[in-house]
């Protein structure tokens, strides 16, 4: 059974806009910035919530949809 929450992750192609838009637009916090050996690790929450988000730098298009021709799209 499910007790705790600690991260989520959310695939982002600008992680300073990111930030810009959870911290100003929408109210959250920033909790953690620091380059690490794979990025740049970045986290926002809700103030007052154990709970953060991981704000992961991902290239635009990764993961999407490779449309007609693609592998799977038959």
């Amino acid at each position: 059974m499910l007790t705790n929450i600690m991260y989520v992750t959310v695939y982002v192609t600008d992680q300073d806009r990111a930030l810009e838009f959870y911290t100003e637009g929408l109210g959250l916090e920033k909790r953690l910035d620091f380059p690490g050996p794979y990025g740049r690790f970045l986290t926002v929450g809700v103030p007052h919530s154990p709970v953060q988000i991981i704000l992961w730098s991902h290239a635009a298009a990764a993961g999407q949809p490779g449309g007609w021709g693609a592998p799977g799209t038959g």
